[in-house]
């Protein structure tokens, strides 16, 4: 789901499903290693990977059920948080620009996010400033209880009916 390459062609971005959430993945086209990037609670989506492949920024529901952008700094593990959006924000991407009068590279963040009905389209100047540390405790962690689901629901043998085809399509 949602596959990204990477800026140097060399690896994918994707996500799956895993124990009920999707999480992010890192596909090596070359040898194929499947490595999983992103751990925890909630689903994180729509990665793709920073300009000098050192982290990877993901839309994510972990923290209050609405997605936002988070980073995950790939040496360090870090993850920070760009977006506290009401309605969601999905799709992040880096990109690098030059400032001529200024003579420095900048950076700047897109990503879509829903306003006024729509979808559109937002560019975050100077992302780093934004940002904010992650809690990882805020994952919930702790409050995990695994349960036993129980049914009081019972077949009635006498209301089963055969499945009859009404299609065939071969």
């Amino acid at each position: 789901r949602n596959p990204r390459l990477s800026p140097n062609g060399k690896e994918l971005l994707y996500s799956s499903s895993r124990e009920g959430f999707y999480k992010v993945f890192a596909l090596d086209l070359e040898t194929l290693e499947k490595t999983q990037l992103t751990s925890g609670l909630g689903n994180d989506i729509q990665a793709s990977y920073s300009q000098d492949m050192t982290s990877i920024f993901f839309s994510s529901d972990r923290y209050d059920d609405i997605y936002n952008i988070f980073e995950l700094d790939l040496e360090t593990g870090a993850k920070s948080q760009y977006t506290d959006i009401l309605t969601g924000a999905f799709s992040p991407q880096e990109r690098i620009l030059f400032d001529h009068r200024a003579g420095e590279e900048r950076r700047q963040l897109s990503f879509t996010a829903f306003y006024q009905g729509r979808y559109r389209i937002y560019r975050m100047d100077n992302p780093d400033e934004r940002k904010k540390a992650y809690d990882v405790s805020a994952d919930n962690y702790q409050n995990v209880k695994s349960f036993k689901m129980t049914s009081n629901l019972k077949l009635d043998p006498d209301r089963v009916a055969p499945y009859k085809l009404t299609k065939n399509i071969s």
